[in-house]
């Protein structure tokens, strides 16, 4: 499987799932294998909390902070269909400043 083929399976899963689509052992599966459920299609809000627990993930103390503070762009970066922790790995690497 591709990346593209992978990020495409990941998009359609979240969709099914926001649809109701999805079983609850599909679910549940999917759980297991680390599937983040938040993605640029997901609301601002929950977009948001991913991205800072994704930037907590990385050692910054206070994701949500950072967040705040960028509000327009991550809105910006979520439009532009960017995944939580494609941000949060740009903003650790020093990409995002």
């Amino acid at each position: 499987m591709t990346e593209h083929e992978l990020s495409e399976f990941l998009t359609e899963s979240r969709q099914a799932r926001r649809d109701g689509l999805l079983k609850d052992w599909q679910i549940a599966a999917l759980d297991r294998i680390g599937i983040s459920w938040v993605d640029f299609n997901s609301s601002p809000n929950d977009y948001r909390r991913a991205v800072a627990d994704q930037l907590e993930k990385h050692g910054l103390d206070n994701g949500s902070m950072h967040v705040d503070r960028n509000r327009k762009l991550v809105a910006h970066l979520q439009a532009q269909r960017w995944e939580p922790f494609e941000i949060a790995d740009a903003a650790v690497a020093g990409h995002l400043n």
